[in-house]
Formats: C-alpha cells, structure tokens, sequence
C-alpha cells in the first residue's frame, strides 16, 4: 500500500513537473514570437507605410495593428513570394536610394509572427507614429504644373493618360529636382514626366476629347528628355549641386499619369462620386551654379519581331561609348510581354561585366527611375550592353493579342520596347558660369520691387532671404521688377537679404533692404472652429482678427465674391483672396484654392494703408464645424431630417441644442475637409462610430463643406459628435438625441 501511495505520488510529481516543463517551453515560444508592437511595426513603418496608409493607394492601411491582423493571412503570402513590397531590381546589382525591398531576415520576421498567431505585443514597444505630411517634401517648388481641370479615369481598367502644360518660362532652366502631389492616392499609380521641346504633344490634345491624351508606352512623340518620375513609396530629393536637366524656355511638361482601378472599400463615395484626380508636379530650379547637364541615353532596340508564341524570346542593344561619364540613374521600360531586363557595363581591361540594374520578374505596373547612391563611372570605351526578354505565348496573362501574334517595337498597348534611359553626365562638360551682379534695390512709386544690377540672364529672378519670387518679371536687361511676391517675403520694417539668381545657379552678392512702413499684429483662424492651433485649407473660409483692418463695414452681396471690401483687401502667399466681410477688428474671407500646404502669409492692406500681417498654417484638410453660436462649442449649425424633405433645426444662436429624434439624419456644415479621401472620415456620435454618408462641398456656398450622417439607436441625452479627417479630429459639437 505504502509503495502503490509512493508510486501515485512520484506521478502526480511528475505531471507536474512535465505542466511546468510545457509552461515554460510556452513561455519560451512566445518571448521567441516576435510581435507586431515590437518588431512587425517597424519593417512596416520602413518598407510598406508611405503606400499603406488611409488615404494611399495601397487597398488597405498598415498603420495599426488593429487594420493589420485581419490582412495577415496575405500579408505573409505576398512577403514570401517578394510581390511585396513592390521593388523589382534583383539586390546585388545597383547599389540604389530609397530601396524598399525586404531583406530576408525581415521575411523571416514577418512569417514568424503570422505563423505564431500574429500577437500584438505590449502597446508600449510601439516606434513613434509615422506622419504623412501633404504638402511638398522639399519645400515649396519654384514651379508647380498641373491640368486646367479634373481628370475621371475609367473604373474597369487601368489607364495611361498624359497631360501636357506650357511652362512660359521668360528663359531656359536648369532642373535639380522634381516632385509630384498626386491628386487622388487611391488612383495614381505612378508618374513619369517628359519635356516637349517642339510641342508636340499640343497636337496630340487637341485631338483627344477631355483633359489629357491617351498614350501606353511613353509620351506619344519622338523628341522628348526625362525629367524624373514618381511612384508610391518613391521619394523626391535634389540632384547634388552643379547637376541639372535642361528645359528650354518654349518647351512644354508633359506628365503621363498610370491610373489603376480604385480598390479601397470607400471608391465612389463622399465628395465626389465619382473619383478624380489632378496631380500635380514641382519643378526645382537649381539652387548653385549648374557646371554639368543631366543627359539622357535611350538604350535601345527598335528593329525586333517577336514571334507569336515564343515565351522566351531574346532581345539586345549595345553602346559603347566615345566619351568618359558618370551614370546618374537608370530607368528600364518594356510592355506587356516583358519577362525580364537587364542593363550591365564592361570596362576596357575588364571581361566580367558589371551588373547596373536587373529586373528578372518584369511587371509594367511597378516600374521607375532608379538612381545609384554614387554615380557608376564609365569609362571611354565603356559598352552599355541591354538583355530583354519576352513572352509572346498564351501562357502570359498580361498578353494583349489573343490568339497570340508576331509584335514590333511601337508606342501602342499592343506594340513592345526594349529600353532603358540612361541618366548621365558627361565628364569632359563644364559649363561656363555667368556672373550676375545686383547694385541696387528700390520700391518705385506703384509698390513694386525694382533691382538693377548686371550680366543677367533671360529668366534671372529676384531672391529674398533665399525665396525665389515668382512674379519676377524684367523690365530691361538690367533691371527686375517684383509687384507682389516681394511683400510676401519683406514684412514692413524688418530688414532682409535680397539677391538676384540667373538660371544657371550662379547668384549675385546680397544687399539689405527694409521695407518702409509698420504693420499691426493680427490673428487668422478656421472661421467655424475658431481653433488658434488648427490649419486652415485652401478653398476653407477663414476669420482674420486684428485692428484697423478695414475703414467700415461691408459684406458681400453677390457671387463670385469681391476681392475689394471697403476698400481692404486682403493677400495670401501674393494672391487676391476673396471676401466675405470685413470690419476693422474682424475679415472673413477664402483661402485661395491654389495656397500650397506649409506656412502662408497674410496681408491685409486696408483704404487708408494700414498694413495687418499674419503667417497661417495650411493643410490638405483641418475639418471644422460651423456652430450656432459662432465660436466653435456647443450646437452645430446643422438641419436635421427624417426623410430629406421636412428639415428643421438642431441648435439655436445662444447654442443649445435642440432635440433630434433617433433615426433622423444630420447635415452638418463645416470647412475644411472636401479634399479628404473618403475612407479617413470618420465620425463618432456619444462615442459610437456611425456610418458617413456624405463628407465634401456644399455646392451653394463658396467654401462650405457638408457632412451627413444618421442618428444611430442606443443613444438619448446631450452626446458630442467628432469629425475626425486623416487622424485630425475637429471641434467637438453637441447633440440632443431624444
């Protein structure tokens, strides 16, 4: 009996011991998961955020964990093939910027969390929250281009639409950089922009119908040059000093845009319904003296045939060049049939080639320019040596001809190119630098700015504190004038630095000037939130508070707006903004709809001269809430409704609310938020998120924005409702819910 207990008792040990030993092991297992909030996060912050966020491109946002685990699934499946992230050079051959390709450990990483049940991990591991700032990433560019209109791609495919712009520029420019907003995330897939010397491309508009032209392969005409291109998670940044690409004083932009087929859950709602875009691209000036010019070679083949059926076919081009250079960056381009291509270089002395750039899985839907950390040198008597294959077989999905037939070189979806730009200089060039000269600065009798000086280029402009001013214009040979734009950078009474820049880079010595006269302290805010802290918006409707603004009172009493009320006007960044009202304390007016984000300048200039200055901070969108009682708390000015026809009122002047039944729907009016991409809008009403119907412009009511939403069940009493666009929530406003 004794040994039967003792025998009963060394198992019972033993099980525990073994619950003890398998706890541990768990134990083990997971501290050895890695977890999203520790380590997941960060890979996505480096390599997969600048496309997944709201807002993006991207089908859905990465940005937390909670928009994270549902998609794990595919996340782990997209890693491990390398669809994603999207980066098609084979590592190993080009040493370039901005890789966003996963290194095989982060491969690992990411696999091992979704295979040990992708945990979240302690909140507090967390790396900072990355932003995503909407204005420009280098600063406001010197020239912006974009379409005279909106732009609807088709929803069922994608589309290759090239926009071409004058730039009437007063002389020819040397470009250090480029950059590109584009107008609707959800669609762009990527950019590629290309000068116009001859204007060719006018012609091709004209004979398309709507904004644009429709061309697959490049621009539609032969004698073009690259300025740079964008795609999602690309950055921009300045070619080093001395460094420029070339664009005449007639030449033409033309930017052909890729647009995919919308895939967010929220494509076609808010404001529009349909979906648009009208990116933008921003053109640098070079900024010190441009001694080398950033050329371009097409390597390339134009005499193939690919027969029909062939899923391997082989094509080559070869240069060997007469003159010493430095490789820049390289952008390789094929169709539809593309498989892979590779660019390498041999050098006099060497056998083994050098590899430049490799794509061994060719997709036309991810390509770009690929720029190397430090240029490649090529030597004379280097041979640039392009390989290209193709498959012209029924077994390629992207194969445009069914049954399949023989393809040529062309410029159609159906036609095929073997080719890579080559960006380079060359190092036998030095250009001569001109020495412009600035002898003197004055403010002439009408306001504008005059400087006379020497050895001025066509195109030279006038500089304050480093500012170019865009409204140079010359009045001779030696002389520049500035009307507006100087006053933007030179506020009344504190002196500046003032130089003049001829296009080449070179720039002249500084002189100090002041501008004559005083200026009053004002304030300018969201003229529905009254928030002192919030952005405004372009096209936003904006209260400016200060003293002596204006010598009376006056609204406006017709459309389109005034930009003069008794006699004050008010300027922002140099543009004329449109009024509302003005007071001596108090102007209401519109933000104009081409104020770029970042910090704009106020001026108020009233009809007895009284100068009111002020900065303002601009963004995208900064939703606010109008309210009853015009200072930004309590009631909305809002309607309700229970069926869109019977509407009554939700608050009154003294801003309490009135009562709003369960079930009726709210219209609420506001600025600040008809430029948000629909799926980050959200709302919240007594803490519950409810559905957004409507979130965009009023179109009654210059600057008015209107968002629509339903009264949801559950709630009874005073509850707050919260707009909250892109992470920036609005005033909060009450709500009576009977």
């Amino acid at each position: 009996m004794r040994l039967v207990k003792r025998s009963l008792l060394v198992v019972g040990i033993l099980l525990l011991m073994t619950g003890v030993v398998i706890s541990l092991q768990q134990k083990l297992v997971n501290a050895a998961t890695p977890t999203f909030s520790k380590d997941v996060s960060r890979i996505f912050q480096s390599k997969c955020q600048s496309c997944h966020h709201p807002g993006d491109i991207a089908p859905f946002s990465l940005m937390t964990y909670g928009e994270t685990k549902r998609w794990v699934g595919a996340i782990k499946d997209a890693v491990i093939a390398k669809r994603m992230p999207p980066w098609k050079p084979v590592s190993g051959c080009g040493d370039f910027r901005d890789v966003r390709q996963l290194t095989e450990a982060e491969i690992t990483t990411i696999t091992q969390w979704a295979d040990g049940g992708a945990p979240e991990g302690d909140p507090a591991d967390l790396p900072t929250a990355l932003s995503f700032p909407d204005g420009w990433a280098l600063g406001e560019p010197d020239l912006i281009i974009q379409p005279d209109e909106e732009y609807t791609p088709p929803k069922d495919r994608d589309m290759y639409r090239c926009f071409t712009v004058p730039t009437s520029l007063r002389g020819d420019r040397f470009i250090q950089a480029i950059d590109v907003r584009a107008g609707n995330k959800k669609l762009v897939h990527h950019v590629i922009a290309y000068t116009d010397p001859d204007n060719a491309s006018k012609a091709l508009d004209d004979k398309d119908l709507g904004p644009g032209y429709t061309s697959f392969g490049g621009p539609g005409y032969t004698n073009y040059g690259m300025l740079g291109g964008w795609a999602p998670g690309a950055r921009p940044f300045f070619n080093p000093d001395g460094i420029g690409a070339k664009l005449d004083k007639n030449s033409r932009v033309v930017f052909q845009v890729h647009y995919h087929p919308c895939q967010t859950s929220t494509c076609g709602q808010g404001s529009p319904k349909e979906e648009t875009d009208r990116t933008q691209i921003g053109i640098y000036y070079a900024k010190a003296p441009v001694s080398k010019t950033l050329q371009y070679l097409p390597l390339v083949n134009t005499s193939f045939a690919i027969p029909a059926g062939n899923n391997n076919y082989r094509v080559t081009a070869s240069f060997t060049t007469p003159l010493s250079a430095k490789i820049i960056n390289m952008t390789p381009h094929m169709h539809l049939l593309g498989k892979n291509i590779k660019v390498e270089m041999t050098v006099p002395g060497k056998t083994t080639p050098d590899c430049l750039v490799n794509i061994d899985q060719w997709d036309f839907r991810w390509q770009g320019t690929y720029t190397y950390q430090t240029p490649i040198t090529l030597p004379v008597g280097g041979r640039l040596n392009l390989t290209t294959y193709f498959d012209n077989s029924t077994s390629n999905p992207n194969n445009p001809n069914t049954p399949p037939k023989i393809v040529r070189w062309g410029e159609e979806t159906t036609d095929e190119m073997a080719l890579a730009f080559i960006g380079f200089t060359l190092d036998s060039e030095t250009l001569a630098t001109s020495a412009p000269r600035l002898d003197e600065v004055s403010v002439d009798q009408s306001g504008n700015l005059v400087t006379r000086g020497a050895n001025l280029l066509p195109g030279a402009d006038i500089e304050i504190n480093g500012k170019r001013l865009r409204d140079t214009t010359e009045k001779t040979a030696a002389e520049l004038t500035s009307s507006e734009m100087w006053k933007v950078y030179a506020a009344p009474g504190s002196p500046v630095n003032i130089a003049i820049i001829n296009p080449d880079g070179a720039r002249t010595a500084n002189l100090n000037f002041t501008r004559p006269g005083t200026t009053q302290p004002s304030k300018a805010v969201s003229a529905a939130s009254y928030n002192p802290d919030a952005p405004v918006t372009p096209d936003g409707i904006v209260s400016i508070f200060g003293a002596n603004m204006a010598t009376g009172n006056e609204g406006a009493q017709s459309f389109p707006l005034p930009t003069t009320l008794a006699g004050s006007t008010v300027r922002v960044n140099g543009m004329l903004a449109s009024l509302f009202f003005v007071s001596k304390e108090q102007i209401n007016f519109l933000l104009p709809p081409d104020t770029q984000p970042g910090t704009a300048i106020v001026e108020v200039i009233s009809a007895d001269g009284a100068i009111t200055r002020c900065d303002l901070p601009v963004r995208s969108t900064s939703p606010a809430i109008f309210t009853e009682n015009q200072r930004g708390t309590d009631a909305p000015a809002a309607d309700a409704t229970p069926d869109g026809k019977t509407y009554y009122r939700v608050g009154s002047p003294d801003g309490s609310t009135n009562p709003v039944m369960v079930g009726h729907y709210l219209q609420l009016y506001g600025t600040g938020f008809r430029a948000a991409a629909f799926d980050t809008v959200t709302v919240t009403l007594g803490g519950k998120e409810v559905p957004v119907l409507y979130a965009g412009k009023q179109p009654q009511f210059s600057g008015l924005d209107q968002l629509n939403v339903q009264v949801p069940t559950g709630l009874s009493g005073v509850v707050d409702l919260i707009l909250t666009v892109d992470g920036r929530a609005a005033n909060t406003v009450k709500i009576r819910v009977q």
